[in-house]
């Protein structure tokens, strides 16, 4: 009995190990999947590139507005925008950032629409006057920014400033000086009430010169500081309503209630 006990254990001991191979249906599957997987990376490939390049796809049109001071190529440059970009890979954001980097340009949105169309709607700085640095005549926005390098175009509707001392400036550089924010007061003043071209604003001596319509020469204006400008306007106002204002030269109104009057001595 002992004897068969200890049999069965020996037999037991030398049962061979399964072997580790893998079943045929094992291998076939892993292939599959394999196939599979390669099947499906080409399709996803072959449907990004229909994406990408397909003209459904493709930016249609491009909607402008509010531009008046830059032009639409100039924004189209700025934003790189061109024919057959893939409308669903445009960044509005980014592109905003680009047309902003267009120091004229105060605001912009762009907005997607469903017709794979564009709007961009811009906000454009407003010219202000005309600075002289370093021989050159620079424009300042309302916002008293470096905005652009003249090329005479428009040059005779904007005030020249004087007075102020730059040492240096870069375009989109906003100039702090509290003198030009006097100078925007007058000049909005003057737009208000009087049919005259600003020519020359100066912050240093505070004096301006008018250009009169049917007049010879520019009047000068010596205001002598940033106080009372209203009433020393209106003062000047009544000079002229009682006066032949074409043979004046200079008012003098420093001192706002004994106003000066120097007329040109030039009969022609």
């Amino acid at each position: 009995m002992k004897n068969g006990i200890e049999q069965k254990k020996i037999r037991l001991l030398n049962v061979p190990e399964k072997s580790k191979k893998k079943h045929p249906l094992r291998k076939r599957s892993s292939r599959m999947g394999f196939r599979l997987l390669l099947l499906f990376s080409i399709l996803a490939g072959a449907i990004i590139l229909i994406f990408i390049y397909s003209p459904n796809f493709h930016l249609q049109e491009v909607r402008l507005s509010g531009n008046q001071l830059v032009s639409e190529p100039e924004v189209f440059y700025r934003a790189r925008l061109k024919r057959g970009k893939n409308f669903f890979l445009i960044n509005t954001q980014q592109l905003e950032r680009e047309i902003l980097q267009d120091y004229r340009i105060a605001k912009v949105k762009v907005t997607k629409k469903n017709d794979n169309s564009l709007k961009i709607e811009i906000q454009e700085r407003k010219y202000f006057c005309l600075i002289s640095f370093l021989n050159n005549e620079l424009i300042l926005s309302e916002d008293f920014r470096v905005i652009k390098r003249d090329g005479k175009e428009g040059q005779f509707l904007l005030p020249l400033i004087t007075g102020i001392s730059l040492k240096n400036l870069s375009f989109g550089e906003k100039i702090k000086d509290l003198r030009l924010s006097f100078a925007k007061k007058i000049v909005e003043y003057v737009k208000a009430n009087f049919v005259c071209q600003i020519l020359e604003i100066n912050l240093k001596e505070y004096y301006i010169y008018l250009e009169y319509p049917q007049h010879k020469e520019p009047i000068k204006v010596l205001l002598g500081d940033e106080t009372f400008l209203r009433k020393k306007f209106q003062k000047f106002e009544v000079i002229l309503s009682q006066i032949d204002a074409r043979r004046v030269k200079t008012v003098d109104l420093r001192l706002r209630d004994f106003p000066t009057i120097i007329y040109d001595t030039d009969p022609n």
